[in-house]
């Protein structure tokens, strides 16, 4: 019943929501365990930035979803946010390379160059 569009995030929403506009009822068990050993997929880390694969499945997934789901009107809101958030997150880093060494500085351009492919993805 996954979405193959949807690939390591956002494919449980996805189903979620896709099965509640059928009619159906999506429970919570409040006493159910689950462990959740935190990127063992993704290798991505809670307190960093994600990194290209993991930023595109993160950001452009949650792109795809809203545009699934939602009103146009809202997916163009989200669009916006996201736009100016991951505008925000370039210029820090910016500001952050010109004080860097060179190891870290060559590190930091290739996320700004990642930042800025995703956002130039999500065009209005």
């Amino acid at each position: 019943g996954f979405d193959p569009e949807f690939f390591l995030y956002h494919e449980e929403m996805d189903l979620c929501t896709r099965l509640r506009s059928k009619g159906y009822e999506v429970w919570v068990l409040p006493l159910a365990r689950i462990i959740h050993f935190d990127a063992q997929s993704s290798g991505y880390r809670t307190n960093r930035f994600p990194k290209s694969p993991i930023l595109d499945y993160r950001v452009l997934g949650m792109d795809r979803l809203w545009r699934k789901h939602k009103p146009a009107w809202k997916h163009h809101l989200w669009r916006v946010q996201a736009r100016c958030l991951l505008g925000l997150r370039i210029g820090l880093l910016l500001a952050y390379s010109v004080m860097a060494g060179r190891p870290r500085k060559t590190e930091l351009l290739s996320r700004i160059s990642d930042l800025r492919r995703v956002r130039g993805a999500l065009v209005w």
